[in-house]
């Protein structure tokens, strides 16, 4: 909310009125969710680039930056899927690499915009890509413990607190992601005993709280 309102604030300062986010984190964490979360909360739109694409040109990528709507939402999903490590200015689809940094805060960079990007591996990022100016903020949405486990399973199962505290036991020291967890309580909406005994998420993969 203050970035939206600050345009005096940075012009002021000399420092262009530009603000990027990089959620990363394993997939289902929700990344896409809080992106679509805080358009809805800031009642703005998304402006979705599909930076994959192979007919999409560095040209087509500064355009479209530039040519935002403004107020907008920037989003760039799964980056990492397009530019991992640069091995001599390696190109992986229509958009270079440096085509991709200059669309972001170039010279010709559209005022007054929010940019997120998201990654399942950001340790396959190059630095150059979300250093500070890129990437402002750096924020990590992680798999969640049997505790925020239970509070999910609560909003699925209001009042149910007995069912929600075995929900919480059996799952012990395991943590999924929120979107398998979801995922299990969907398919047993209609049984809170049955969802509270997180059978399913037994017979998938699980990851192990480190001690």
């Amino acid at each position: 909310r203050w970035f939206y309102r600050a345009s005096g604030w940075y012009a002021e300062r000399g420092v262009p009125w530009r603000r990027g986010y990089l959620f990363y984190g394993p997939p289902g964490t929700g990344k896409s969710s809080l992106i679509r979360a805080l358009a809805s909360e800031l009642s703005l739109d998304i402006a979705s680039l599909d930076i994959g694409r192979a007919t999409l040109t560095d040209d087509d990528l500064r355009e479209a930056m530039m040519c935002a709507p403004k107020g907008s939402l920037i989003a760039i999903e799964d980056v990492d899927a397009v530019f991992t490590q640069r091995e001599g200015g390696e190109k992986r689809s229509g958009v270079s690499f440096s085509g991709l940094l200059n669309a972001i805060d170039g010279v010709a960079a559209q005022e007054g915009r929010a940019l997120v990007m998201t990654t399942n591996h950001k340790e396959k990022l190059d630095p150059a890509l979300i250093r500070p100016g890129r990437a402002d903020v750096h924020t990590e949405l992680g798999l969640v413990s049997a505790a925020t486990a239970r509070r999910l399973f609560e909003r699925f199962f209001p009042g149910e607190r007995d069912f929600a505290g075995m929900f919480e036991q059996r799952l012990g020291h395991q943590k999924h992601s929120p979107a398998r967890i979801q995922g299990w309580l969907l398919a047993n909406s209609a049984d809170p005993k049955a969802a509270a005994q997180a059978s399913g998420l037994d017979c998938q993969p699980q990851y192990i709280a480190a001690e």
